[in-house]
C-alpha cells in the first residue's frame, strides 16, 4: 500500500511540474507579446539581366529594379516614431534575395523624435542566374 502511495505522489508530483512550467512559459509568450508594438513587411524584388539596367522608385517596396551580375543597389527607408520614449527596432529579411542584401543597421534604438535612416544594400554576386528575385524584410518593434 505504501508504495502505491509513494508512486501516486511522485506521479501527481510530475504533473504539478509539468503544468507548472508550462503556465510559465505560457506567461512568458504573453509578456513577449505584449512587448511588440508593431511588425511591418516591406516587399523588396529585383530583376537580375544579363543587359541593361532600370530602377524603380516605388514608396511602398523596397524594388532594387533591373541589374546585371556584379552590380550593387542601395534603397533607403525612414523610420521615425514619436509615441514612445524609446523603442527597440530589428529588421530581418526573408525570400530568395536575402542572399544578396544587406541591412546596414538591421538592430537598434530608436528614441521619440528620432528619425533614422536604414540603407538596403543589394550586391548581385557574379555567378547568379539570371531573374526576379523576391522576398521581404520584417521591421519589428518593442519596447
Amino acid at each position: 500500500m505504501k508504495r502505491k502511495e509513494k508512486n501516486n505522489f511522485i506521479r501527481n508530483t510530475f504533473i504539478f511540474v509539468l503544468i507548472l512550467v508550462v503556465l510559465c512559459l505560457f506567461a512568458i509568450q504573453i509578456s513577449y507579446k505584449m512587448d511588440i508594438v508593431e511588425v511591418r513587411f516591406v516587399e523588396m524584388s529585383v530583376n537580375i539581366s544579363d543587359s541593361g539596367f532600370g530602377f524603380n522608385n516605388s514608396e511602398d517596396s523596397l524594388n532594387f529594379g533591373k541589374l546585371t551580375k556584379g552590380d550593387t543597389s542601395k534603397r533607403i527607408i525612414v523610420l521615425s516614431q514619436n509615441s514612445y520614449e524609446e523603442l527597440n527596432v530589428v529588421i530581418k529579411t526573408y525570400g530568395d534575395i536575402s542572399r544578396f542584401v544587406y541591412v546596414q543597421e538591421n538592430s537598434f534604438t530608436l528614441k521619440k523624435g528620432e528619425i533614422k535612416e536604414i540603407g538596403f544594400v543589394l550586391k548581385v554576386p557574379e555567378n547568379e542566374g539570371i531573374g526576379r528575385y523576391d522576398g521581404y524584410a520584417k521591421i519589428i518593434l518593442t519596447k
